[in-house]
């Protein structure tokens, strides 16, 4: 069954998807409680040097019905229901409990366990990509059949928080922010440095979630990608273009702080500020 097919029959309520290779383990005390005590800079610079991390969906994903449908607040009321992986380690447990605390504690969005198997549902799956990880979502348009998968590759760059945080929310439905309309004012895409393959990541957000809340383009938001990130030859991807535009290498950007920004802050809140 392809990937694509298992959504679409998970919207149906037809089919449990990947909850057939294990039972959920979610998260315990003792995982917020680890993952609270970790110093990200100390504890996993070392072990994760800057390879892999964010990427966009297989393109028939990114090609689906989410791009017609006019939503903005996917996840009724702002809680967000997951299925965690059991295979996940428990440092990558950690992180992930680290990931959701940050962002229960700055916005009005909440996890909670899945318990009645139905959607609406995160899946947070342990997927070896190579040290990459990617998320897609899918809708029926008012909210209570969105689903989103949310790959990671174990043990990876995709593990540390920042990187999970940015997952989750293009879980919530936000895109890349060197993909918004305006970004040419602020940065240049040095298109000769990217991958050949990697080049649409770079082409500008299409569908129905590229509004921006008119909120300014803000080049330390962590749903903007790293100077370097996807270079063919190792030479940035992303040019700023003042001073005032703070776009980190890939080895800085997994433990830049804070890890949202205010204006990412806001955009959730504007976005989900009926339940805030």
């Amino acid at each position: 069954m392809s990937l694509y097919l298992a959504i679409c029959l998970a919207l149906l309520g037809l089919s449990s998807s990947l909850r057939d290779i294990g039972t959920s383990k979610p998260l315990q005390p003792d995982d917020y409680h680890l993952g609270k005590s970790l110093d990200i800079t100390q504890d996993l610079v070392d072990l994760y040097p800057g390879k892999g991390g964010p990427m966009s969906p297989p393109e028939e994903l990114r090609q689906s019905n989410n791009q017609t449908k006019a939503v903005w607040a996917i996840w009724p009321g702002g809680l967000i229901p997951y299925w965690l992986d059991p295979s996940f380690s428990n440092k990558d447990r950690a992180m992930i409990a680290n990931a959701f605390a940050y962002i229960e504690d700055v916005t009005c969005l909440r996890f909670e366990p899945d318990e009645d198997e139905k959607n609406p549902r995160m899946d947070i799956i342990a997927d070896d990509l190579g040290g990459y990880c990617w998320t897609s979502w899918q809708t029926n348009g008012n909210g209570h059949n969105t689903y989103s998968e949310v790959h990671l590759s174990p043990s990876s760059a995709c593990t540390v928080p920042r990187t999970i945080v940015h997952e989750l929310m293009h879980g919530v439905s936000f895109y890349h922010t060197q993909t918004r309309e305006d970004r040419n004012q602020y940065v240049r895409i040095e298109w000769e440095n990217i991958y050949n393959d990697s080049q649409d990541q770079f082409e500008y957000c299409s569908g129905c979630c590229c509004g921006t809340h008119g909120l300014d383009y803000d080049c330390s938001s962590v749903m903007h990608y790293a100077r370097d990130q996807m270079s063919k030859n190792g030479r940035d991807t992303i040019t700023p273009l003042s001073h005032s535009c703070n776009v980190p290498y890939f080895n800085e950007w997994n433990y830049y702080e804070p890890i949202m920004s205010n204006t990412d802050v806001e955009a959730v809140q504007i976005q989900y500020g009926e339940f805030c």
